[in-house]
Formats: C-alpha cells, structure tokens, sequence
C-alpha cells in the first residue's frame, strides 16, 4: 500500500510539473506575439512617416525592400 502511495504523489507532482511548464510557454508565447506585433506596428508607422519627410530616403528604400510600402508609392514619395 505504500508503493502505490508514492506512486501516486509522484504522478501528481509530474502532472502539477508539466501543467506548470505549458502555462509558462503559453504566457511566453503570448508575450512574443504581443512584441512582435508591437515591433510590427511601430515600423509600420516609421515606414508611412518616411513616406512624408523626404530626408528620410533610406527607411523609405528599407520599408520598400521589405514591402512595407510599395513602388508606387515609394517613387511618389519623390527621390
């Protein structure tokens, strides 16, 4: 009877172990998502604001090259 007994407890604490460890990933994951989406957004919003001021030629041509924006609108932006 003592066998099962800490057979049983120890189930326990790897199934307490591994519902720990998927909440961990889980809560990274939405974390980096999150940034991810943040970064995302931000470069977005410094691509459209290089479209508008014409020193900022080279964020113009790195956006274009990552097809944040796109030829149309990076020759309009005028050179």
């Amino acid at each position: 009877m003592d066998i099962w007994l800490k057979a049983l407890v120890a189930a326990a604490c790897a199934v307490v172990i591994t519902g720990g460890a998927y909440m961990a990933y889980d809560v990274n994951l939405q974390r980096s998502q999150r940034l991810a989406g943040e970064q995302e957004a931000t470069l977005r919003s410094g691509c459209q604001q290089a479209l508008l001021d014409k020193s900022m030629r080279e964020m113009r041509e790195f956006c274009r090259g990552k097809g944040y924006i796109t030829d149309d609108e990076f020759y309009r932006a005028g050179i």
